[in-house]
């Protein structure tokens, strides 16, 4: 095969050469939670409501850039070279467009990266979620993932908007929301991507 103009060439004679591994679910702002003792032993509910869920609105795009990095190099040296981040990080007063510090990363780093996003338009059902947060409108919502373009650049980098729910899609999802973001595949082009059960 010859190589095209720019291409770098690695010599793998020897090797095994393997696709690289795929993680379809990750919450890569988590990466600077780890060890939190409040949450040590806790079932998950209870890690939630105390670790990430009082921690969210002082995670800020600095905070999210480390976290982002921790978490796509440990992917990277596993062997990972694909992640699926369910992210729903959200809410107003933020430093900036995370998903732009998301993506920024993974380019940085050579990462495949789908995003998925979270988001809570329904408040009260969860444990130990931050109800004094603004609730977010499905409007809002999809409309931060209709401005994610579906491309690929530089052959390594995937940069795709998912509309999708986080692991509270059961406790927040107001009545006919699941049909209308089902419904967004078609009239945007992103896919209902997740909940967990």
């Amino acid at each position: 095969m010859t190589p095209l103009p720019g291409e770098e060439v690695l010599d793998a004679s020897g090797c095994v050469v393997y696709p690289g591994w795929v993680n379809t679910h990750h919450h890569l702002f988590q990466s600077v939670l780890k060890a939190v003792p409040e949450g040590i032993n806790e079932p998950l509910f209870g890690w939630l409501g105390a670790v990430p869920y009082p921690r969210l609105t002082r995670i800020k795009d600095t905070h999210l850039e480390t976290a982002a990095t921790v978490g796509l190099v440990e992917l990277l040296l596993s062997g990972t070279t694909t992640c699926a981040d369910h992210h729903y990080l959200y809410y107003p007063g933020l430093d900036s467009e995370m998903a732009d510090v998301l993506f920024e990363v993974a380019d940085r780093l050579g990462m495949r990266l789908v995003l998925c996003r979270g988001g809570a338009t329904e408040f009260g059902r969860h444990p130990g979620y931050p109800n004094d947060m603004a609730q977010e409108s499905l409007d809002d919502i999809v409309a931060t993932c209709k401005g994610w373009p579906n491309v690929i650049t530089r052959r390594r980098r995937v940069r795709c908007g998912r509309l999708s729910w986080p692991d509270n899609a059961h406790f927040f999802g107001q009545p006919g929301c699941s049909e209308r973001v089902g419904g967004c595949r078609a009239q945007y082009g992103r896919a209902l991507a997740h909940a967990s059960i």
